[in-house]
């Protein structure tokens, strides 16, 4: 199983203009007062300011981060949360229970990893070039956790099996709502930055102790990287466990594909 253009789709060209619809391009304005606005943005552990409506595109000024966030606030937009589920959020979260965004569990390679390139990323062809060469089509994702790193049998694996079920429905749905979105005329930026987002850290490598539901260790789940001003790889990869995976192929050109991704944007 490779990484590297494994979704054949034609992407037509998409001028600047329409693929910055809606990622509105930042206006001064000196007039705003931080200290009476009803803010709605955050700060990053590596220091940058971004609002809650766009996680993907991000300041050095909190003022810059509060007109921005004004601006997208005043076309109705939703909030989005960069830190999305993960296999190890539905296998820790009842079938009939609403994921939430805690669970992420302890990823393989950084989510700092994945974040930097879809900030760094400033048209839907630069994004399109992620995807193609970082998402797995949802076949391949099917065949990985039924197949390739079906959890082992035991007391838990019907609990498990009805989990992974409810994950590879729910990442075949992103996956069919976010391709088209790549030749839409007027995409929308930021739906599609998310939209990625959501399915690289869905793919069944970017997290491992998800096998199971019982809880990982907290060492495991400590942060990888995230507050370092210039990380190394190393800072950022966290090798699992000899018996974490068992294709060890497939964790291999995971892993590649996720180097390459820091290597270009870091």
């Amino acid at each position: 199983m490779k990484y590297t253009n494994k979704n054949a789709v034609q992407q037509t060209s998409v001028s600047s203009d329409e693929a910055g619809k809606n990622a509105i391009q930042l206006k001064d304005n000196r007039a705003i007062n931080c200290n009476t606005v009803q803010l709605k943005v955050a700060k990053y552990k590596a220091g940058a300011w971004y609002s809650s409506f766009d996680p993907y595109k991000t300041f050095w000024t909190k003022r810059e981060a509060i007109v921005y966030d004004r601006q997208l606030k005043s076309q109705g937009r939703d909030e989005l949360r960069a830190r999305v589920p993960t296999l190890y959020t539905y296998t820790h979260t009842k079938p009939t229970n609403k994921l939430g965004f805690t669970l992420q569990g302890p990823h393989t390679v950084s989510h700092r990893v994945i974040l930097q390139s879809l900030i760094n990323a400033t048209t839907v062809e630069e994004v399109f070039k992620i995807f193609d060469e970082q998402v797995l089509e949802p076949e391949d994702v099917e065949e990985v956790v039924f197949t390739d790193e079906s959890p082992p049998s035991g007391s838990f694996i019907k609990q498990i099996h009805d989990r992974l079920e409810r994950f590879v429905t729910d990442y075949e749905e992103i996956y069919d709502e976010v391709l088209p979105m790549f030749n839409a005329k007027n995409p929308d930026l930021i739906t599609i930055k998310h939209l990625t987002n959501r399915l690289l850290n869905m793919d069944p490598y970017a997290v491992y102790a998800w096998k199971t539901t019982a809880k990982a260790s907290k060492k495991s789940l400590s942060g990888k990287g995230e507050s370092v001003a210039n990380p190394t790889w190393d800072d950022m990869y966290d090798k699992p466990s000899s018996n974490s995976f068992r294709n060890d192929d497939n964790l291999e050109s995971f892993v590649d594909a996720r180097k390459d991704l820091f290597n270009t944007n870091f």
